[in-house]
């Protein structure tokens, strides 16, 4: 007889307003994979089954795991005018995108909505820019009025959010304090 250890629990945030998806939670995860001292390729145990759940080839096949939901911390301001100014790197974009198809749900329905900036961070665009299809069509459509990604290794000199921020310094205090 064998006994198996627990693992962890692995906390995630949810990607996903329930107003824009209905009754879906959508979550945003990158596969976590590195090489052993040894050369030995690893994967992370629940991203990679997760991975596996999704990519196994039968789009209609619906997968059961067991969850539990715990309130975060984040709040959406009370009203829609508010502005949002939401700072992210990788899959720290989870939550923003949930705030964002919120916006875009009443933004649908004809609401006047606030400023919404994103400043998001990653390092490459062609592979790192999680989701970018989506920020650039919801910035398209005026649900994010202001996207800033920042790739710090696409060009020689590195770029961060805080560089991104700095350039829309005057922008951001306007809407922030005047607003």
């Amino acid at each position: 007889m064998s006994l198996v250890p627990c693992i962890k629990p692995r906390l995630y945030s949810i990607a996903s307003s329930q107003r824009f998806v209905n009754d879906k939670v959508e979550l945003v995860i990158v596969v976590n994979d590195w090489k052993t001292p040894s050369g030995a390729t690893k994967r992370g145990l629940c991203t990679n089954y997760i991975d596996r759940l999704a990519t196994d080839g039968h789009e209609d096949l619906t997968h059961k795991v067991v969850v539990s939901v715990t309130p975060g911390t984040f709040n959406l301001p009370p009203t829609l005018m508010e502005p949002y100014v939401m700072t992210g790197l990788g899959t720290g974009l989870a939550p923003f995108r949930a705030f964002i198809q919120e916006r875009a749900f009443f933004k649908n329905l004809g609401y006047e909505t606030g400023p919404m900036w994103l400043f998001y961070g990653c390092r490459y665009r062609a592979k790192d820019y999680i989701l970018g299809h989506e920020l650039e069509k919801w910035a398209e459509e005026g649900v994010i009025t202001h996207l800033k990604p920042a790739f710090s290794r696409d060009q020689k000199e590195k770029v961060y959010v805080q560089h991104k921020m700095l350039e829309s310094k005057d922008d951001l205090y306007e809407d922030l304090i005047n607003k």
